[in-house]
């Protein structure tokens, strides 16, 4: 059977309601709260997010920045190397100099007296 309420008991059971609304209402402002700081982190999280990218595209261009440099320096290591071949070694220089002291230019070019000093010693 269905009990009568009294006008006692149903202060009470209004003054629970109440007090329950109160406690929901108190967790809906936490929950927005919550909802509110949850989209700022996801806010932050996603500016963090493409200043990360933009740095990592960054790298990736200096990173191709300096393997073209480093291209370029051993092609013209591989130039500079190809031309050394065509300098005359040590042994080359050391055959020109024996064949210039063989000839010995400067002992010739003594030896011969010119012609004007002949006359004028005459």
């Amino acid at each position: 059977m269905p009990q009568k309420v009294s006008p006692e008991g149903s202060g009470n059971v209004l003054g629970a309601i109440a007090k329950l609304n109160r406690r929901l209402s108190l967790i809906e402002d936490r929950i927005g709260d919550v909802r509110d700081q949850v989209d700022l982190i996801e806010t932050n999280l996603v500016d963090k997010h493409k200043s990360a990218i933009s740095g990592l595209v960054e790298l990736n261009n200096k990173i191709k920045d300096f393997n073209s440099k480093i291209t370029d320096l051993n092609n013209d290591n591989l130039r500079l190397t190809s031309q050394i071949s065509n300098f005359a070694t040590k042994q080359d220089v050391q055959v020109l100099e024996r064949y210039i002291n063989f000839w010995n230019p400067l002992d010739i070019s003594k030896s011969r007296k010119p012609v004007l000093d002949d006359e004028e010693e005459i």
